[in-house]
């Protein structure tokens, strides 16, 4: 497990599943987790849309194309 997966789950955040070998490990979030999770959503959201206000819609538009393309949830023009 990663180190950051670790510490994830040390925090009792994420919780593994029974390990195969040669299998990937089944991760799922905790009760804890989710309750983090939905208190740092909207801290996030808020981040960011006051991060990317700075952008026009076209600029916006520009900016989630290409993170989409770097991803590989487009193709290559």
């Amino acid at each position: 497990m990663s180190e950051s997966l670790a510490v994830l789950a040390n925090a009792g955040l994420i919780a593994r599943g029974d390990v195969t070998p040669g299998k990937p490990a089944r991760l799922a979030l905790t009760d804890d987790g989710r309750k983090l999770l939905a208190a740092a959503y909207p801290v996030v959201e808020a981040f960011n849309r006051d991060s990317f206000a700075a952008l026009t819609r076209a600029e916006h538009a520009d900016f989630a194309r290409m993170l989409r393309k770097l991803i590989g949830e487009e193709p290559p023009a």
